[in-house]
């Protein structure tokens, strides 16, 4: 989760809770994946329940619907953050080698 309205996360919470519940695992972490920290946390957090990865998935995004040329570059920022930071820094948190070491 990232920062989302509290009616989100009241869903993101009962959707764990219901995958948990039938049996599967499932884990919701709140986090900005433009901070080192937060994405750092999360992948602590994941590691700590699930153990390591084998696979890293990034698909942290905003979207603008305006017009490409029409962006200010405080929304154009705003967009590639998530994409480009959050791929760098999830990237970096976790290593796709069947175990993980967090790294600063």
């Amino acid at each position: 989760m990232s920062d989302v309205p509290a009616r989100a996360q009241k869903r993101w919470t009962e959707l764990v809770d219901a995958i948990n519940a039938a049996g599967g695992r499932a884990l919701a972490v709140k986090g900005d994946v433009t901070k080192p920290d937060d994405v750092r946390a999360l992948v602590e957090a994941t590691v700590k329940a699930f153990g390591g990865p084998t696979i890293l998935v990034n698909n942290a995004n905003i979207r603008s619907f305006r017009p490409l040329l029409e962006l200010t570059m405080e929304e154009w920022r705003a967009t590639l953050g998530p994409t480009l930071d959050g791929t760098l820094l999830s990237g970096r948190f976790t290593q796709i080698t069947g175990d993980v070491s967090v790294r600063p």
